[in-house]
């Protein structure tokens, strides 16, 4: 792939991932990630690992020890573009078997997400979709590059107070509050709930407290509009500059709760807590 070609048709979505790379919610994360501290789940093959600090007590030379360590870790990453299948993005380990010390990663992208970024037409809403798409799956993927840095290709570890050892989801429930689901209609959900097993991961992979997963989710969807917004310079200098990640949160909207994959679903007036991770809020507000 002609690399004068490849950077013209990523370098908006390489913008936006940077961006969103320096917010102060993923800098915590992956400060937790490199200089945080694990401990043992009693009777789980997980550890939990997170940092003494919160997000507004992280020092500078924090920050700069956290921004050298993902500079480093870009030497460590290979990307390319594949046929995924279902997925947007996977990443895994160079070494065919564990690395205790850490290891280098490929990243590889959907074919179908290159090709979408290729063939942009006239519609702005539609060119920022696919451009968030590839920026977020980035990150997603990014954050398993870091886990595979840290600990080599080894199950991954459960982040605070979260049940769920995923390092993709957790990074963009960071950033955002929740996670973004682009297939076809844009939505956001929730996602530390029991569709994790219908959707095919292997729960007692990835889970350390299977008992703590709800049974229903909140989905909302939401207009392909609003991420043009992200795309703006106005916004990152003006709103974000001011509120944070509130400003990255749609208006409140009506949305379901609903067991995913199941014709069930019961109205929700509007998005819940909205700077907290919303699976917590789940556990007493979602019912059949």
């Amino acid at each position: 792939m002609n690399a004068k070609t490849y950077n013209k048709v990523v370098r908006r979505a390489a913008v936006l991932a940077s961006r969103l790379l320096e917010s102060p919610q993923a800098l915590h994360y992956f400060h937790a990630m490199y200089f945080g501290e694990n401990v043992e789940i009693p009777g789980a093959k997980f550890e939990r690992y997170g940092s003494d600090k919160k997000i507004n007590t992280l020092t500078p030379y924090d920050i700069e020890a956290t921004r050298e360590e993902l500079i480093l870790l870009a030497d460590k990453v290979e990307f390319g573009f594949y046929d995924t299948g279902d997925a947007h993005g996977q990443c895994y380990c160079f070494t065919p078997v564990r690395a205790a010390l850490g290891c280098k990663s490929v990243i590889l992208l959907s074919t179908e997400l290159y090709s979408a970024a290729q063939n942009k037409d006239c519609d702005d809403a539609y060119n920022a979709k696919v451009d968030f798409q590839i920026a977020n799956t980035t990150l997603h993927e990014l954050a398993h590059a870091a886990f595979n840095d840290v600990a080599g290709d080894d199950l991954e570890d459960c982040f605070e107070e979260s049940v769920v050892a995923e390092s993709g989801f957790e990074l963009e429930s960071r950033i955002f509050g929740l996670c973004w689901d682009s297939d076809g209609v844009l939505a956001w959900y929730d996602w530390q709930t029991s569709w994790l097993g219908e959707a095919g991961y292997n729960v007692s992979e990835i889970c350390c407290e299977p008992s703590r997963l709800v049974e229903r989710s909140f989905y909302w969807d939401t207009d392909n509009k609003l991420l043009l917004k992200l795309f703006d310079e106005r916004f990152w200098d003006g709103d974000y500059a001011k509120r944070g990640r509130v400003a990255l949160l749609p208006p409140p909207v009506i949305g379901i709760c609903q067991k995913r994959f199941s014709s069930k679903t019961k109205a929700y007036d509007a998005l819940p807590n909205r700077g907290k991770q919303l699976w917590v809020a789940s556990e007493k507000v979602a019912s059949p």
